[in-house]
């Protein structure tokens, strides 16, 4: 197991002074990319055999956020490599070893040049140690739209620098980011977040427009972010637990 411990940071909360969901998806790639390079198979490595890792889903399940000023470790550990793909789950714990926050992920290993995918190689995997799987649902490899959801249309949103990361596509984090920002032109700041999926199937790069789509079912809200054509780059989909009025921090 790798561990990163870190305090949470007045510039990573939102306006209830707790770590946003941006902020805790950063601690997730922040952790595996620290391990990577410790391991010397971080980027340099990755650039140097025309490789890159790419990440296909999320499963993340949240207890609670941690609070402006709160100290917790970040962990996480690799537990399968087979074919194009490697298999990784993370926690989050608070100081006292509870576990707050939880995800399972899936990655493929993709050749710079061409875009396609490659299968993994002993170079790589050979330094790190498998852990256990986890006793949590996989990261999701299809995902659409439910066709009972209630259908709303969002304002188009174009790929700038910021969203971009050093594979100069737009960062996983940034999906769920716009995802969420959608789904804030109603009135799901009354809820909190319980659980988060997403499926990643196309790269946006600098210059594409993401055409959001969201759609409401069952306590479920899913987010297609398309192209021109319809399809879809990245599918979010979020699950709330409804939580009494919270007491603005000032």
């Amino acid at each position: 197991m790798y561990q990163w411990h870190t305090q949470v940071r007045y510039s990573e909360i939102d306006e209830d002074a707790r770590l946003t969901v941006g902020g805790l998806i950063n601690y997730l790639q922040d952790c595996c990319t620290f391990q990577s390079e410790d391991l010397g198979v971080g980027i340099a490595f990755l650039h140097a055999h025309q490789c890159a890792w790419v990440i296909s889903g999320w499963e993340i399940e949240i207890l609670r956020m941690p609070e402006f000023t709160e100290h917790v470790d970040v962990q996480t550990w690799p537990y399968e490599f087979k074919g194009f793909y490697g298999y990784r789950y993370f926690q989050i714990c608070s100081e006292d070893g509870a576990c707050i926050a939880r995800a399972n992920s899936l990655w493929v290993l993709v050749n710079e040049e061409t875009g396609r995918p490659m299968r993994v190689f002993d170079e790589l995997t050979s330094r790190y140690s498998l852990g256990e799987k986890p006793d949590m649902g996989e990261a999701p490899r299809k995902m659409r739209i439910s066709p009972q959801a209630e259908i709303f249309r969002h304002e188009p949103v174009l790929v700038q620098r910021h969203h971009l990361d050093t594979n100069h596509h737009v960062n996983n984090g940034q999906y769920v980011q716009i995802a969420m920002e959608c789904l804030e032109e109603g009135k799901e700041k009354e809820r909190e977040i319980s659980r988060i999926r997403v499926q990643y199937k196309t790269p946006a790069v600098l210059g594409d427009t993401l055409y959001p789509v969201t759609g409401i079912i069952e306590g479920r809200r899913q987010v297609e972010l398309q192209n021109e054509q319809g399809l879809p780059y990245a599918v979010v989909e979020l699950s709330y637990r409804q939580t009494p009025h919270r007491e603005r921090k000032d």
